[in-house]
């Protein structure tokens, strides 16, 4: 059994066995290679910071627990500004949908109206698909001026070598 898994099973059975809340399991890695270790039910408030500083200089982090970390997540998807546009598209058509077909022109929630009102529509308008596009439209530069002011005031890169945007 590898080390891991037997730590596993030794967290589970402390766990069950003595089910102390507030506090948390940890394991000490010592040794020049960090093959031995230790198990410990500390409070939660020592779990992260064990005398009040982080000590990541101290315990370096194996490249095989990266990799199962990262093994199990899903891939990242990136949609295309086309692809955004599209789905937002989509789901205000959706919730505009209901009251088009009851009432002969979509009622919006008062945010939405707000911001109808503010691109120079009138309430009850009965060009549905238009107010769709031209909201669409202003959330979606919205956005985008958002995510170029964040981008601004950014002073390194991201964790994966790029702006976000």
């Amino acid at each position: 059994m590898p080390v891991t898994d037997a730590i596993d099973e030794q967290v589970r059975k402390v766990l069950a066995r003595e089910g102390v809340r507030g506090m948390v399991p940890i394991v000490q890695a010592s040794g020049h290679d960090l093959t031995e270790r230790e198990l410990q039910l500390v409070p939660w408030q020592r779990s992260a910071r064990p005398n009040g500083k982080w000590r990541l200089p101290e315990t370096p982090v194996p490249t095989d627990m990266v990799q199962r970390m990262h093994a199990g997540l899903p891939p990242v998807i990136r949609r295309t500004a086309r692809e955004r546009y599209k789905v937002l598209i989509d789901r205000l058509v959706a919730d505009g949908m209901k009251t088009y077909r009851a009432y002969g022109y979509p009622v919006w929630p008062k945010s939405v109206q707000d911001d109808l009102k503010a691109l120079g529509w009138k309430e009850g308008d009965p060009r549905f698909y238009d107010q769709v596009e031209a909201l669409a439209r202003k959330y979606i530069e919205e956005g985008a001026n958002k995510q170029r002011e964040k981008d601004a005031k950014v002073t390194s890169r991201e964790w994966h070598g790029h702006l976000s945007a």
